[in-house]
Formats: C-alpha cells, structure tokens, sequence
C-alpha cells in the first residue's frame, strides 16, 4: 500500500472513531449510553464512573500519535507500514466493540475486545521503548486489559453464572489478583511503567467506589 494512501486512511478512520464514541453518548446508539450499560451490570469490578475519563487521555494521546504518524517521512518510524495497518485495525475494532455493546452482545464483545487488546499489543512489539507512539499504545492497552476483565466479568453477570454470582467478592478478589500479576509483569520484565500506571488508576476507581 503506498504510504499516502496509508496516512489518509488512518486518519479518516480515526474520525469516524472518534465520530461514532461522540455518538455513542450523545445520541446513544441502542438508545443507551455506553456508561449506562456499565450501570446495568454493574459488578465488583468497574470501576468508579470518573476512572473512565482516562479515555479523553487516550483519545488525546491517539491523535498525537496520528498526527506523528502523518508527518512522518517514509522510514522514519519503525516498520511504518505494519503500524499503519495494524493501528487501521484497532480502530475498526474499537467501533465494532462499540456496536456490539451498545447492542447488548456482551459476548460479541468479549470476543471484539479480545481481539482489540491483541492488536495493541501487537503494536507496541513493533515500536521502541520511547517516544510518544509506546507511551500512546501502552496506556491504550493498559486501559483496555482493564476493560476486558470487566468485559468478562459482565458476561458471567449477564448469563448469571453461578459460580461468579453465588460468590462475587470472592471472585473480585481473585480479578484483582490476575490483574495485578499482569500489571507487575508488564512493569518488572516488560519495563512499560505507563502500563503499570493504568492499572493503578483502575485500582484505585474501583477503591473509590466502595469509599463512597
């Protein structure tokens, strides 16, 4: 693909991305809004509605990396072709998610966000540990490792499964163990501190919501 062809196409599937999010709470797609799906099932583990303003970060942070990206001279990125495709796909994957939410195919969902949290995890293999493309995509994945264990955790509250229901507390507990080894192996091998600071937020939106 050549590359302006490339640099077009991501940034017009950003907008739409941004576009459809915009959608999605002002004129709710479902008839509901994304944060009041996440009060519909509301189990032990989403955090705190004010910890989902890290998305704004995000957001901010993706644009940067656009902009970076668009400006670039061919080569000067490290493999600028894959990054460009791959980032095409996480979009893609991010509005999908976002229908299958919004719609109410929590399952779908889970399936979409597994997907999603591989390609940015996929991205950041292919970048250097500096630079605002690694601090981009480390929080993204951060947030969105976070968002996949609450992901789950509707599911099993969605299909009422006995075992997650019958002992919730237990199982939060349990999450909250999972999550933190993720995050310690991200921080102690991986090196990726940004990582490990999501999940601090998202320790402490949880926290919060038991505090009030």
């Amino acid at each position: 693909m050549k590359m302006i062809i490339l640099k077009v196409i991501v940034v017009l599937i950003f907008i739409f991305m941004i576009y459809m999010n915009y959608l999605a709470n002002s004129k709710p797609l479902g008839g509901i809004s994304t944060g009041e799906i996440s009060d519909k099932y509301n189990t032990l583990f989403t955090p705190s509605g004010f910890a989902f303003s890290i998305w704004g970060i995000i957001y901010l942070l993706v644009l940067a990396f656009v902009v970076v990206f668009v400006t670039a001279q061919e080569g000067t990125l490290p493999h600028m072709n894959l990054l460009g495709i791959l980032f095409i796909i996480s979009c893609a994957l991010n509005i999908v998610w976002l229908l299958c939410w919004h719609f109410d195919k929590i399952l779908l969902s889970t399936v979409i966000m597994i997907l999603f949290l591989v390609t940015l995890l996929s991205i950041l293999q292919f970048t250097s540990p500096e630079g605002i493309t690694f601090a981009t995509f480390s929080v993204y994945a951060g947030w969105i490792s976070v968002a996949l264990i609450a992901n789950i955790s509707i599911l099993l509250f969605k299909y009422d499964v006995g075992l997650f229901m019958n002992h919730e507390s237990l199982w939060l507990y349990i999450i909250l163990g999972i999550s933190l080894l993720i995050s310690g192996y991200m921080v102690v091998i991986e090196k990726n501190y940004y990582y490990g600071v999501v999940f601090i937020w998202a320790y402490f939106g949880i926290a919060m919501k038991y505090v009030n």
